[in-house]
């Protein structure tokens, strides 16, 4: 496919976390990756507060920055209509509140470092 002035073998629409994962990890195996993004920059407009499972981010390879770590969740409380209390605790963290727009902003840059190429403003109308 073309775009950006030269060949790509994957087109990814969207910077945002999956986005740039599909990215990263597409690079990694060597592949021409190219992305549109429509919005000037990746982690804007933000579609979600940045809850992240610890394991999911431990399967997915990525050790984000502790700087993008705005808390740390180690436990849950839920009650029931009818009073009934469950509770789960933990030493470790199990789930990270990140700065979504830092976390989509350093993922995006993983992958532009390992060959990604990023075209922001860029909104895909159609693909044939």
């Amino acid at each position: 496919m073309e775009g950006l002035g030269r060949a790509a073998d994957l087109l990814v629409v969207g910077a945002g976390p999956c986005g740039s994962f599909a990215a990263l990890t597409s690079a990694k195996l060597g592949l021409e990756v190219e992305v549109r993004e429509e919005h000037g920059e990746a982690g804007v407009p933000e579609h979600c507060p940045g809850h992240v499972t610890v394991d999911g981010l431990n399967l997915l390879g990525l050790k984000v920055p502790r700087r993008l770590v705005e808390n740390e969740i180690r436990g849950i409380r839920f009650y029931s209509p009818s009073g009934f209390e469950l509770t789960f605790e933990s030493e470790e963290p199990r789930v990270y509140l990140l700065d979504r727009r830092g976390f989509d902003d350093w993922l995006y840059r993983q992958a532009e470092a390992r060959g990604a190429s990023f075209a922001f403003s860029s909104k895909v109308k159609k693909i044939t």
